[in-house]
């Protein structure tokens, strides 16, 4: 991601990752000298074990919501799997492994709004990850100021079947977020499961979906900045997109963000488009010989229809 880093310059991408177990993501951390990150993580079990990453900057061990407040953080013997949010165990039971949703113990953590949070570090941030088993919604209840900012896009865990009682699902998600001028554009992850394995088949449980405002919306949410203000977000969407291989869309933000960008960051868009393209090319080609012989055995790999 050299051609990234360049494109960026100095520009650092605010980017929060509330349930912060791994640390930033690979895709993330090929820019990393391009990132100002913010984690949040409350089970002290995984925040130990992220808070030395060289990636790394700040941990914060409070909890996100709709509303500060003290809850109960429910801690499973995985922690990768613990919420504020009773697992539903009637379900999880279906499948392999459930134990791994087993209480050991419940812990009073404080809870904190994101934009409270935000406001009171005064960093504009650009993009966010969420993974929190099932409380999302409630954390993007909490951050109203700044979805209505000049936001550029969100990942977040969505679940299909509720995994933990009374929890959001992704129709709910995608609801809340439309409100907010932003589109659901993929699934940058899906996941299912079968009732004796994980594997790559069987019934769809949750994903990890990529919501963006549309290059026009954002574009039309640029005017209100200062010039410098806004060739710095323009550079930072344009960043994301090609980040998470929406390429097609790297033409329309030249189109929508020309009167911002200065004609070496349009050229440089054209150059990586370019080469991208070209990556694009070779996956597709593939990806459609992969389909052919999964034909042959009964399987179809979705996406390839036109419609």
């Amino acid at each position: 991601m050299k051609a990234l880093k360049a494109f960026l310059g100095k520009n650092k991408i605010g980017l929060i990752d509330v349930g912060a177990r791994g640390g930033l993501e690979p895709r993330w951390r090929s820019i990393d000298s391009n990132i100002r990150s913010l984690l949040f993580e409350p089970d002290e079990r995984s925040r130990n074990k992220i808070e030395s990453l060289a990636h790394v900057e700040e941990v914060i061990s409070m909890g996100l919501g709709e509303k500060e407040e003290t809850a109960s953080l429910n801690l499973c013997q995985e922690p990768r799997v613990s919420s504020l949010l009773n697992p539903h165990f009637e379900f999880v039971s279906r499948f392999p492994d459930s134990k791994r949703f087993e209480v050991i113990k419940s812990e009073p953590i404080k809870v904190t709004t994101l934009d409270k949070c935000l406001l009171e570090r005064g960093v504009e941030y650009d993009f966010i990850k969420i993974d929190t088993q099932g409380t999302e919604l409630d954390i993007l209840k909490g951050g109203d100021s700044i979805l209505n900012s000049p936001f550029i896009g969100l990942e977040i865990e969505v679940e299909f079947l509720q995994l933990y009682k009374n929890q959001s699902l992704f129709g709910d998600v995608c609801s809340y977020l439309a409100k907010k001028n932003f589109e659901f554009f993929d699934f940058v992850n899906i996941c299912r499961w079968e009732r004796n394995n994980f594997t790559l088949f069987g019934q769809v449980i949750f994903g990890d979906g990529l919501f963006l405002r549309t290059p026009e919306v954002f574009g039309s949410m640029l005017n209100n900045l200062s010039t410098e203000h806004a060739r710095s977000k323009a550079l930072k969407y344009i960043a994301i997109v090609a980040l998470y291989g929406h390429i097609d869309l790297l033409p329309v933000c030249v189109k929508q963000f020309k009167r911002f960008l200065e004609e070496e960051d349009i050229e440089s868009v054209e150059s990586f488009h370019k080469s991208l393209l070209r990556r694009r090319g070779i996956a597709t080609f593939i990806i459609r010989v992969a389909n052919r012989v999964l034909k042959l055995l009964g399987i179809q790999l979705i996406g390839l229809q036109k419609s």
